[in-house]
């Protein structure tokens, strides 16, 4: 039986070019996520960016528009072959979130929209350390979550076969999964759901950062 990760992949894999007809677009009508975005962009300090979890490229278009240098990166191979066909002039990898092959402190910011809702509280705790282990010091990382508790499991999407979970969390779930892989946080965001792109549930924002700090070594005064 293939693991839950494998599925996920596989189903994504499956629908990758239907989920891009219908939602790649999808940003347009999203205003509070472009204003979050656009904040993003202004946030991050120089250097390049990667969207992770990326999808078909919508928010890695999104930022590259406003003039930042910005990688895309997804665990399926099918999705990053229609992200590539859509923006040309982006580069994308096939690279799973939980670990990438990316170099240590490779990035000034990091994405991930739409990427914790499938993963479980022990796995986004591998996300986010993966996470810290890309950013440089002074780097900001965007996410959001479902708000509530407990999971959904859902058979089938865009009328296909296409197995997957979701998860919902609690604004202290994620506070103390961020700070225990040493993340400040700099605000927690909310709204309601956009109903015709996503379930019906309140979606929560985080803006954390890298902490700058070094820490002290053996023997040195702090």
């Amino acid at each position: 039986m293939n693991s839950p990760a494998d599925q996920l992949k596989h189903s994504y894999d499956s629908i990758a070019s239907d989920y891009a007809l219908v939602y790649s677009e999808s940003l347009q009508y999203k205003a509070f996520d472009q204003k979050i975005l656009d904040h993003f962009a202004a946030l991050a300090p120089e250097g390049n960016l990667c969207d992770l979890g990326c999808g078909p490229g919508t928010v890695t278009s999104h930022l590259a528009g406003k003039s930042r240098k910005i990688i895309g990166a997804d665990f399926s191979r099918m999705m990053v072959e229609t992200a590539r066909s859509q923006n040309p002039e982006i580069d994308f990898f096939c690279e799973n979130a939980l670990g990438t092959n990316f170099k240590d402190e490779s990035f000034t910011g990091l994405t991930a929209l739409g990427l914790i809702q499938h993963y479980d509280f022990n796995s986004i705790n591998f996300l986010f350390k993966e996470a810290f282990r890309l950013l440089k010091p002074g780097g900001i990382y965007l996410l959001n979550y479902y708000v509530g508790q407990g999971s959904l499991f859902v058979s089938d999407f865009l009328n296909q076969e296409a197995p997957m979970n979701y998860y919902f969390y609690k604004k202290e779930e994620i506070h103390k999964a961020l700070t225990t892989q040493g993340f400040l946080i700099d605000i927690f965001l909310e709204r309601e759901s956009y109903k015709d792109f996503e379930l019906n549930q309140s979606v929560g924002f985080v803006f954390a950062r890298k902490t700058t700090a070094e820490k002290t070594k053996p023997g040195q005064a702090p």
